[in-house]
């Protein structure tokens, strides 16, 4: 940057000379002394180009000095490491662990068929839900001493007739149930009444005769099909030797029991 100005200065410097000896040329040459003007500016140019070179001599000098008294900065060498301090710090290396072996999956097995449920089987050995109706049923049954049919006419009117037979006497006739609501799982309350012929033959007396009667008990069912029966109530007999035409009637309670098997259970 230094360079350039001192050269536009000398630039400057030698054109103003230059301008001054070109006027004073003109003055003499106006004057009629031309020639000794041009030899005044000729020198002059000399001189003005010698002091510009030693100028530029001089600057170049100074650059070398400057040149000279920068010097780059020195750089410290790197230490080289002690291998006796580097063996002293050092961890030994861990053992690398082995891997696992990695274990091949197994084929997954295949999947069994589906087999269909099968259908089931009535049981008469095990304890099922007595039938939340009775409509539909059918049932014969052993009473002492003696045989009954029974048919359900509703969900709890059930219609039943029977034949008891003992020594010397029988009777047959019908009965209606009345089946109350199921008070267990099992176990199915009635009431009814019953209407039954009569006949008896004895060593002295024959005859005939009948009897009303009405009754309340339960029947349990150990499955839908298998039920025991007991039921006890008032009954009035009447009974008339044919032979004498005496007549005999009273009030007794009659017990009866007995076993039923529906072949037709009642809905549920």
């Amino acid at each position: 940057m230094f360079r350039h100005v001192l050269l536009l200065v000398l630039v400057s410097l030698v054109l103003n000379i230059a301008y001054g000896s070109i006027n004073v040329a003109r003055a003499e040459v106006a004057d009629g002394s031309y020639e000794a003007t041009q030899a005044r500016f000729e020198a002059e140019a000399q001189a003005a180009e010698q002091a510009a070179q030693e100028k530029a001599a001089l600057e170049a000098k100074k650059a070398q000095k400057a040149k000279k008294a920068a010097k780059p900065a020195e750089v410290e060498p790197v230490k080289a490491a002690d291998p006796a301090k580097l063996a002293a710090t050092a961890q030994p290396a861990q053992p690398v662990k082995p891997l696992k072996p990695v274990k091949a999956p197994q084929p997954a097995k295949p999947i069994p068929p589906v087999q269909p449920p099968k259908p089931e089987q009535p049981n008469i050995l095990l304890p099922v839900t007595a039938p939340d109706s009775m409509k539909g049923s059918f049932a014969a049954g052993i009473n002492y001493p003696g045989l009954s049919l029974r048919y359900g006419l509703s969900k709890s009117l059930v219609f039943e007739g029977k034949y008891q037979t003992g020594e010397g006497i029988s009777l047959y006739g019908p009965r209606v149930y009345y089946m109350f609501s199921r008070s267990s799982r099992t176990i199915v309350p009635f009431i009814g009444g019953g209407f039954d012929l009569v006949s008896f033959k004895g060593e002295v007396s024959e005859g005939t005769g009948f009897v009303m009667e009405l009754f309340g008990g339960g029947e349990y069912f150990v499955n839908d099909r298998l039920s025991f029966q007991l039921d006890i109530g008032p009954a009035f007999i009447n009974l008339t030797d044919k032979n004498y035409s005496i007549g005999q009637a009273g009030v007794e309670y009659v017990v009866n029991f007995g076993i039923n098997y529906y072949f037709r259970p009642g809905g549920k």
